[in-house]
């Protein structure tokens, strides 16, 4: 072993990086949560019983949990609230697709690959202008279908691929969506 255990003070101590620290116990590995997400640089201070001082540091990122929400309806009545299907998502999100099928035939109604960053301010929307934090939204669907006509009422069928980061595995969500109008 590199460490003796008796030669090292009690003065040893872990630093998190976030205004925490706690006393370093020999062999045993530490366990900390961080309240924010953001690049920590931790650092070991070991202090031996003579008043020496080594360190070692190591960076730790700490990514945002991220979280989806599928509506399960829409309606594209032009009254600001509720006129688009679209995936509203937290954290982050390096590459997503939807596909929108008819129902009873399977052809495909809708597609896309788009992600932007908004909030219901920009969106000017009338159902949910209490929390004007940013969000992601994905896979606008305004209704029509590819030739421009407006889709009948009814239920579609959706399919949702995406990754967090590049070197992510793919996720995939299913589940149907309801026009009304």
């Amino acid at each position: 072993s590199i460490v003796n255990p008796d030669e090292i003070s009690s003065l040893s101590y872990w630093d998190f990086g976030d205004g925490t620290s706690m006393p370093y116990i020999f062999s045993m590995n530490p366990i900390h949560t961080y309240n924010d997400t953001g690049l920590y640089a931790v650092h070991l201070y070991l202090v031996n019983n003579g008043g020496c001082i080594d360190s070692s540091s190591m960076n730790v990122c700490v990514l945002p949990e991220s979280k989806i929400y599928v509506p399960n309806s829409f309606t594209p009545d032009n009254d600001n609230c509720n006129d688009e299907f679209y995936v509203k998502a937290l954290g982050l999100f390096y590459e997503f697709k939807i596909v929108i099928h008819e129902r009873w035939n399977g052809s495909v109604i809708f597609e896309s690959d788009e992600i932007i960053v908004t909030n219901n301010l920009n969106e000017g929307s009338s159902c949910d202008n209490n929390n004007n934090n940013d969000f992601y939204k994905m896979g606008a669907w305004d209704g029509n279908l590819s030739n421009g006509n407006k889709a009948p009422l009814g239920t579609y069928i959706y399919e949702i691929s995406y990754r967090e980061l590049k070197d992510s595995e793919v996720s995939y969500l299913y589940g149907s969506i309801t026009l009304v109008r």
